[in-house]
């Protein structure tokens, strides 16, 4: 009875806790469809009847119109996902820029579906609001092929989208929506800020990124290294336009009206504009518009001179941005942003006795006593106390999803917090000082631009000592460790295995555009072990990625199939290795590698004088890992088959791994039942090999092999785990 009493305060105290879990699982219930959902929208509904009187009426409401509206709007992604091959064509208005050739567009008549749109080029300067009439075709995006990449599927779904419109044909429609005037507005402030702000400075210095991230969310391009110091440290939400932002660019307008003596009725109207034209300006990330509804919310509570109850200030921003889309509930930004306001809501009260010590004070001392510098000591000391309990917090709420999304925990982000948030709202002061002197004087601005940069520099070095501690943070890294083999599915014959026994070893790296998207982020975010390269040919779809491998793996020793080959990319390859030390040999046949006591890999065919193709110039190589038995004909065809063939070489295996040649059709029925493979991974069908079970990697995804105590486990990135008979 005891906890009915406490339970029945605590949502009296927050009596829109429960609507907003009932929108959260009418939400979850029509995307997921799971029977346990609808439990939880009883629950929410049997915690109103304990709330106030008609808080359970709420939660039915709230509930079913949020669920409704999800439902609606799945209904029309599904419609047009469902139209994916099908000719389109019809007038569409531009919702933003258009960046690499894509941007977002939404139907003007029916239902106002979202597509995005790619163009053949991203040259046009159309404007927010034009109407445009397309044709083209309608794609449904694939689901991803390589594991830990991007998903652009699932992306794009959550973005309102269901398919992708390939244009063909683009008309200009003379008319331009008016309603889209304040965006285009936005934009234009951005830009005029973005320029203001790279004064005095060489544009793509990381001093301007850094203070065009912190103040206009511009994601710094060509930066890696700046960004992983960022997230390592805890801090990569600092170049993402969100809550902490809006609520520092709304204080610094409330403390300048207020500092010119304008009452509560007309600062706080003026700061809610000035936060939400700022999530405008800056691209209206949900994150940013969020903050906005929430920080609209609380001023108004105030205005009207309502006790500001946090907990129930967030439910009530939870119901209105579920409301508006439910697509936010999946959405990393809506999951961190909520859960550090819950968080510091619920757990402010324990976390501040825990540093009460911070701000301790005598208490056999009368405060009428105190020195100035004491009492200036206890001030200050009070507001390290709270800002470390918002740190604190933070962290508390951000872990779970970070660690679920991103797989980062980064507990040295609470000591980082405190002076890099002093740190951006400077930048933020200044950018401020900046634009208004700059636009008086520009000498004025580019002095202001100097302190900022200094700023921004320094932060960086913040965070890259930060990012260095031991212990300062946790990346979850499950190929650091054990056995395995992966077969990337990569496009247009290129090719990539990685070998994660031993040392690590990658056979062929793919080209520069399929490393760069597919297997370098797999690598990465995996925490492959990764120290040998063998290139099996001269082949720019075989060694195109040599030169991002090496920035971001240090590879001690690498095979190559020749010294003669006369490919452009295949000598730049070369080249980059032995700059940067590596220990460079070619390869030749029987000559053995070992990896570790139970696996190695065999060069059965190397080339042997010149050929008029590349592809008959490869490697044959066969790996024996722990039993099993793996042959890589990478892009080898009929001359490296009759070889075999005619020598009678052992080319037995238990797994084939084909490439592509460029003309011939590869694995003849002799070389297939020379082989007598279990399974056959490839790009093409074959009906010419008479045995073994062929797995395609175009539409099976990248196969991954592990070792197990119990065995080896298969697994394909789109059909899940599978057993080789």
């Amino acid at each position: 009875m005891q906890f009915i009493g406490w339970l029945k305060t605590q949502l009296a105290r927050v009596p829109l806790a429960a609507p907003a879990i009932a929108s959260i699982a009418a939400i979850l219930f029509t995307d997921q469809l799971n029977g346990w959902f609808t439990f939880l929208f009883f629950i929410s509904v049997l915690l109103g009847a304990l709330s106030r009187r008609g808080v359970w009426v709420l939660c039915i409401i709230f509930g079913g119109l949020a669920g409704w509206l999800h439902h609606d709007q799945l209904a029309r992604q599904a419609e047009v996902a469902e139209a994916g091959g099908n000719r389109w064509c019809g007038e569409v208005e531009l919702l933003q820029p258009v960046r690499y050739g894509k941007a977002f567009v939404q139907v003007v008549d029916g239902d106002k579906e979202r597509l995005q749109a790619w163009f053949d080029s991203d040259k046009q300067a159309w404007e927010i609001g034009q109407r445009l009439y397309l044709e083209g075709r309608l794609v449904t995006p694939e689901e991803p092929l390589n594991p830990e990449v991007f998903d652009k599927k699932g992306w794009l779904w959550r973005q309102s989208v269901g398919a992708v419109l390939v244009v063909r044909e683009v008309s200009l429609s003379e008319v331009q929506d008016g309603r889209f005037w304040l965006r285009r507005a936005a934009l234009q402030t951005r830009e005029f800020l973005a320029k203001r702000l790279a004064l005095g400075f060489d544009p793509e210095c990381d001093a301007v990124k850094i203070v065009h991230a912190m103040t206009l969310g511009v994601r710094p391009s060509e930066s890696a290294e700046m960004l992983k110091a960022y997230r390592y440290s805890g801090a990569i939400h600092v170049f993402a336009v969100s809550g902490l932002h809006v609520m520092m660019v709304g204080s610094m307008v409330a403390i300048l009206l207020r500092l010119l003596g304008c009452g509560r009725r007309v600062w706080i109207p003026l700061v809610i504009v000035a936060m939400f034209f700022y999530a405008l300006v800056t691209g209206m990330r949900p994150p940013a518009m969020r903050a906005s509804i929430m920080g609209a919310i609380l001023l108004s509570t105030w205005l009207v001179q309502r006790k500001i109850v946090l907990s129930n200030s967030v439910a009530a921003g939870c119901i209105i941005a579920l409301l508006w889309d439910g697509h936010l509930l999946f959405q990393p930004g809506f999951q961190l942003s909520f859960g550090v306001l819950l968080a510091i809501s619920l757990l402010g009260g324990i976390v501040t006795k825990g540093f009460h010590w911070v701000s301790y004070i005598d208490p056999f001392l009368p405060r009428s006593l105190y020195s100035r510098w004491q009492e200036w000591s206890v001030r200050a000391r009070r507001k390290l106390q709270g800002a470390l309990v918002v740190a604190s917090c933070a962290w508390c709420g951000a872990s779970p999803m970070t660690l679920m999304h991103f797989k980062l925990l980064a507990p040295i982000s609470i000591l980082v917090s405190v002076p890099l948030v002093l740190c951006l709202y400077l930048i933020l002061i200044s950018s401020g000082i900046s634009v208004l002197l700059g636009s008086v004087w520009s000498p004025l601005g580019v002095t202001v631009n100097q302190w900022n940069g200094m700023l921004a520099n320094g932060s960086y070095s913040l965070v890259r000592s930060a990012a260095g501690v031991t212990g300062g943070h946790i990346v979850a890294q499950p190929w650091s460790e054990g056995e395995r083999v992966v077969v990337y599915a990569l496009p247009d014959g290129a090719s990539a295995v990685y070998v994660g026994v031993g040392g690590g070893v990658l056979i062929d790296t793919g080209g520069s555009r399929e490393f760069a998207r597919e297997v370098l982020p797999s690598l990465e975010k995996n925490g492959a072990r990764l120290d040998s390269l063998i290139l099996s040919h001269a082949d720019s779809k075989h060694c195109g990625g040599v030169e991002r491998l090496l920035t971001q793996f240090h590879i001690k020793q690498a095979v190559v199939s020749e010294e003669s080959a006369m490919s452009r990319s295949f000598m730049a390859a070369r080249k980059q290795l032995a700059d940067v030390g590596c220990v460079l040999s070619n390869a030749s046949r029987g000559e053995k590698f070992e990896l570790s006591e139970q696996c190695f890999i065999e060069v059965i065919y190397a080339p042997q004088g010149r050929a008029p193709l590349a592809d008959d110039r490869c490697l044959l190589l066969r790996l024996h890992w722990r039993g099993l038995r793996w042959l890589f004909v990478n892009d080898a065809g009929f001359q490296l088959e009759q070889w075999v063939l005619e020598n009678e070489v052992d080319v037995s295996a238990d797994i084939l791994v084909l490439g592509r040649h460029e003309r011939d059709l590869q694995v003849g029925l002799d070389f297939g039942q020379a082989v007598g493979a279990q399974l056959i991974v490839g790009n093409w069908e074959s009906s010419d090999i008479s045995a073994g079970e062929q797995y395609l990697l175009g539409s099976s995804g990248a196969l991954t092999v592990e070792w197990k105590k119990r065995g080896f486990e298969f697994q394909s990135q789109r059909l899940g785990a599978f057993t080789l008979e």
